[in-house]
């Protein structure tokens, strides 16, 4: 990594801002988790309406705030100034962030298990997920330029193509909430319906940021020669190519139709893995090949190989998913598992590095990593 070009990003506060909410939803998220065991538990259990709406809590926090925070955050990294636009920006994903949670006290909010994005039949919850989605989305506008300024490193490239497919996805949400009553295929749409598209599009949102992390990780290991950075360039537009789609589908599809959520479906099976198959390969091979003459694993190099794996084994279980069966969530824990542990170990480097605020993520620099 190029340090004379990465040290220097002087957007400290904004950066730890947004990663401090990731990591405050991550450890909300787990405490949900501890809820869904207690609510399952003989002669503890509150009942399926507690644990249902555990469940939505904990899948949004883990995935949904976690994740995309977590995007900004890095998107933010490159800025050359905060501006009052971006900490709006944060406030409104902050703002969605803590209605979210509110919407659970009053305790009258129906679960709606959908997929991708569970909900909480409230209209403070709805409020919620579109202050944060559209924080995201104004972050995402707003970090573009600087993403794409020179020297331009290699992890800069997916974030940017990140930066696009969220663009894209907003765009799809928009289609499917707002737009004119002709494009539906039924008179009656599910919250499925409407969010099928959106959930598919954030998945590659988390693909490229996932790239991005590796890249900066594994920088020693994907350095050398200029056939692997060819290669890495290749695995890059492999990933963003299947996210100009997204749009392009609600577009051109009317909403609801069998046909639009097979294409959702099968663009995400045989688009969302290839580019990042191809620069987890890479770095497999270049960390095989350095253990292969003699020279031991960093304990960061360690976790970004458990990242490897456990991104490889997701999509493995992806294939043999048919059906409801217990391969949907070993698939689903298995990708998310890699994407997190990518992060915590790139949140882990900037913390010891001073690229943000450590003030904001001390607690980091003691993990055992």
């Amino acid at each position: 990594m190029n340090s004379t070009t990465t040290r220097t990003a002087p957007n400290t506060a904004l950066s730890g801002a947004w990663f401090a909410l990731a990591l405050a939803a991550l450890g909300l998220s787990a405490l949900f988790a501890v809820v869904l065991v207690v609510a399952r538990t003989p002669f503890l259990g509150q009942g399926a309406e507690l644990f249902r709406t555990a469940l939505v809590l904990h899948v949004d926090l883990a995935v949904q705030v976690w994740f995309l925070a977590m995007a900004a955050g890095i998107w933010s990294l490159t800025a050359q100034k905060s501006g009052v636009l971006r900490w709006i920006a944060f406030a409104l994903a902050a703002a969605g962030t803590v209605a979210l949670l509110a919407a659970a006290l009053p305790g009258d909010a129906t679960p709606l298990l959908t997929n991708y994005i569970p909900l909480l039949d409230h209209p403070l919850f709805y409020a919620g997920l579109c202050l944060l989605l559209g924080g995201v989305a104004c972050a995402a506008a707003l970090s573009l330029p600087g993403l794409l300024r020179r020297p331009l490193e290699p992890w800069r490239l997916p974030a940017a193509g990140a930066v696009v497919a969220v663009l894209g996805t907003a765009v799809v949400m928009l289609i499917n909430f707002f737009g004119p009553a002709d494009w539906m295929a039924a008179e009656s749409l599910s919250l499925d319906d409407q969010l099928w598209g959106v959930g598919h599009g954030l998945q590659f949102v988390h693909v490229l940021l996932l790239m991005a992390a590796w890249s900066v990780l594994a920088e020693p290991a994907l350095t050398g020669s200029t056939i692997k950075r060819q290669a890495q360039w290749v695995a890059f537009a492999l990933a963003l190519l299947p996210t100009l789609a997204v749009p392009l589908i609600a577009l051109l599809v009317p909403l609801g139709t069998v046909e639009q959520r097979a294409l959702y479906t099968e663009l995400m099976r045989w688009g969302a893995w290839p580019g990042a198959v191809l620069l987890g390969g890479m770095i497999a091979a270049g960390l095989v090949d350095q253990v292969r003459h003699g020279v031991a694993l960093s304990d960061e190099q360690k976790g970004l190989a458990l990242s490897l794996l456990l991104f490889g084994a997701g999509c493995l279980l992806g294939t043999l998913i048919r059906g409801e069966s217990l391969a949907v969530p070993a698939h689903y824990h298995g990708t998310v598992g890699a994407i997190t542990l990518a992060y915590l170990l790139w949140l882990r480097r900037l913390a010891a590095e001073r690229w943000v605020d450590a003030a904001h993520l001390a607690p980091l620099q003691r993990l055992p990593l």
